[in-house]
């Protein structure tokens, strides 16, 4: 893959000294300590040390997308020390089945001295610059709240929602009996099926992230036990050895919580069946390498077939955060997802429609035409006020919400007293953009 920018190349200098540029594999050490400070709960004078060695793989293993050329750093040339960095993970999603290029910054901070100057700005504007270059239809990140709205994204994806379970529900085994299914470590031979199961979980959400060999050759053997992002991959093995399922899973040994971040098992097979043997699994997983486990969450979100199999054993259930996504040029987007729209307009009360749906974001607009059915053209339009004011309003980045599928239009208008469509076309925005939801197990 072309790159925008060399290995440790300037970008922009700054009169007091800066200089923004691209990393060096001799920054390692010194961004992994950077990190582990600036991303510290606790503040600076902490240190996170699971960042800082999640930053030191990112440069120093075999990543599947990330090269140095992604990682920005801001330095001090008077005292040679990182004061500002973020690093872009390039990665392809899907949106029911079709594919686009994604670019997730992430790992974004400042030292505490250098803050309100603009540096972060200065770092995103050059990370959609190299993410346009990759031809990346959006931009997306997990983060503190409001902030990445400055840099025109908006929280549009369920992130970090799912459950807690009540391990006083998960019965022990009795001594006469044994499990009916266990759990293995994944190995290289596993891959197709850790991919096949995978595929399965992405099939039930509009919006999921496309993974091959190289990422999960990635999991098993480049990233260093205990980092932000470690996850264990086990398969799940019924009495006769033969594979049921997969698991991805993680445990913060500082809060004895353990998570379950994938969980699947074979069509055909009861989840209820197969899940007290995983959990009992895990469970003593941990308790062998004297860890002290008091917590079990689920990390897919609400949406998991096990919820609705197995209410009984959750103590809670919730979707608490979002995803913020950022949507250069929403037509381009919408062409890409056009197969998607045909579909539901196919299998609708509107099939065959032939029309426009002009969609008004205030500052500007699109306009839809259809033919018997199918997307014909779509093209920036402008409302004319007291002339044409559309078919549909959105302030701000509110459409992102029905177009990521994370709010429904009666939802949003709600919300927003200036959100509103004309009666004759509400079926139509219904239709196109359905509230559907999405459970991200995104590259990192």
């Amino acid at each position: 893959m072309k790159h925008l920018y060399k290995e440790n190349q300037i970008i922009k200098k700054y009169d007091d000294g800066l200089v923004l540029r691209t990393a060096k594999k001799e920054d390692a050490e010194a961004l992994a300590e950077f990190n582990g400070h600036v991303h510290a709960d606790e503040g600076w004078d902490s240190f996170d040390k699971p960042v800082a060695d999640y930053t030191r793989d990112i440069i120093m293993k075999n990543h599947p997308t990330v090269t140095l050329s992604d990682i920005l750093i801001t330095e001090d040339t008077k005292t040679k020390k990182i004061v500002a960095s973020s690093i872009l993970i390039p990665q392809t999603w899907s949106y029911e089945g079709i594919s686009f290029g994604v670019g997730r910054p992430e790992i974004v901070g400042t030292h505490p001295d250098y803050r309100n100057r603009g540096l972060i700005r200065d770092i995103f504007e050059e990370l959609h610059k190299i993410s346009d270059y990759y031809g990346h239809q959006l931009q997306s990140i997990t983060g503190i709240p409001f902030y990445y709205r400055l840099f025109e994204y908006e929280m549009t994806l369920a992130l970090d929602g799912g459950g807690t379970i009540d391990l006083s529900k998960i019965k022990e085994i009795k001594e006469n009996e044994t499990e009916p299914f266990t759990i293995r470590d994944a190995t290289d031979e596993d891959i197709p099926t850790l991919q096949a199961y995978y595929e399965q979980f992405a099939a039930r959400n509009l919006i999921a992230c496309v993974h091959d060999h190289s990422y999960w050759n990635y999991l098993l053997h480049e990233v260093s036990e205990n980092t932000l992002v470690s996850r264990g991959l086990g398969i799940i093995e019924d009495s006769e050895k033969n594979s049921v399922g997969i698991i991805s899973y993680g445990f913060w040994e500082a809060k004895g919580s353990l998570s379950l971040k994938v969980f699947e098992v074979k069509n055909g097979l009861s989840i209820a069946e197969v899940a007290p043997s995983v959990i009992r699994a895990l469970k003593s997983k941990y308790v062998a390498k004297e860890k002290e486990v008091k917590s079990l969450h689920t990390k897919f979100e609400t949406e998991h077939p096990i919820y609705d199999a197995m209410r009984h054993i959750f103590k809670s259930i919730n979707s608490t955060y979002a995803w913020y996504i950022r949507i250069p040029n929403v037509i381009q987007f919408l062409n890409t997802i056009t197969p998607a729209m045909e579909r539901r307009l196919a299998e609708s009360a509107l099939v065959g429609y032939s029309g426009t749906l002009k969609l008004n974001f205030y500052r500007d607009g699109l306009q839809m035409h259809f033919e018997n059915g199918k997307i014909s053209k779509i093209e920036k339009w402008r409302a004319t006020p007291h002339t044409d004011e559309g078919d549909s309003k959105y302030p701000f980045l509110t459409f992102y919400h029905l177009l990521m599928g994370h709010k429904s239009h009666q939802e949003v208008s709600a919300f927003f007293s200036d959100c509103f469509a004309k009666t004759e076309k509400e079926a139509l925005v219904k239709i196109l953009f359905p509230k559907k939801h999405s459970a991200m197990f995104a590259l990192v």
